[in-house]
């Protein structure tokens, strides 16, 4: 986590000296959370923050993440649903293949983009990775962002931006909900 947060403040400052201006953030999830930490720091680089639903308390998210899924999938009465949320267990989800079932689950069920199935997503980031980088730098990403969740997930557990808020000098604009 430490990294993602050093690594956007140097983004940060060097974007900051190169254009002469200070830098307008947004972030969404765990990225408005980082954007949130590295702030703290890089007042002087950063006029303002847009942050769409920070993480900010994992244990909370993934507790209120899995009494969601419990809550739609008990409404859908779907025995395949029920057995894939028996197999992604009780949170916390510190390794990818957990992670990533939640979301699969949360995808489906709605809580993710109104109206998209974990498939449709998949295949956009598929195309958008293939677009940008080509097949071989897709699979590079893709294997990266599996080492990244394997390093990040277990420091997960314990982020509380309640316990440890964030001191912050410049606005910042908090987007949550639907």
């Amino acid at each position: 986590m430490q990294q993602q947060v050093d690594d956007l403040r140097a983004v940060l400052q060097w974007l900051s000296n190169e254009t002469q201006q200070t830098v307008i953030v947004f972030g969404v999830s765990l990225g408005a959370t980082i954007a949130l930490r590295a702030a703290e720091h890089e007042h002087t680089n950063v006029k303002a923050l847009v942050v769409i639903s920070p993480d900010a308390h994992t244990a909370d998210s993934d507790a209120s993440a899995r009494s969601f899924l419990r809550e739609k999938i008990a409404l859908a009465n779907d025995h395949r649903l029920s057995a894939k949320l028996v197999k992604l267990g009780e949170p916390p989800y510190i390794d990818p293949a957990a992670f990533q079932r939640r979301a699969g689950l949360l995808t489906d069920l709605g809580g993710i983009e109104r109206g998209k199935r974990f498939s449709a997503l998949l295949r956009e980031t598929l195309f958008s990775l293939v677009g940008a980088y080509g097949f071989f730098g897709m699979v590079k990403a893709l294997r990266n962002m599996n080492r990244i969740q394997r390093r990040l997930l277990p420091q997960l557990v314990s982020l509380s931006l309640f316990s440890n808020p964030p001191r912050l000098a410049v606005p910042v604009h908090f987007v949550f909900g639907e």
